[in-house]
């Protein structure tokens, strides 16, 4: 009978152990999926900052001219931003909010 009780609590400290594994996968999971959501928005930001230089008065001087140098300065600022937003995000993440 004491085998039988040995095999029962190893089960159960077992169970115990997966259950913990789970939450601990769920976590993740679900800060996986927030991170996911934060970098969709900066893609649309970015997406929207894009098309706004695109069809500005920045973009009509800029297909007047041979070079389009002002996208060398404001599609990294549009970048920079949508990073922004995920740096952000991750800060909020570890600070436990």
């Amino acid at each position: 009978m004491s085998a039988r009780y040995d095999e029962v609590e190893r089960l159960r400290a077992e169970n115990r152990a997966l259950h913990a594994r789970i939450a601990r996968l769920e976590e993740a999971l679900q800060r996986s999926a927030e991170d996911i959501g934060v970098l969709r928005a900066g893609h649309r930001l970015l997406q929207r900052s894009m098309g706004i230089l695109l069809s500005g008065p920045a973009a009509r001087a800029a297909a007047r001219t041979p070079s389009p140098a002002w996208t060398e300065i404001s599609m990294p600022a549009a970048g920079y931003a949508a990073g922004a937003a995920v740096r952000a995000h991750r800060d909020l993440r570890c600070q436990g909010n």
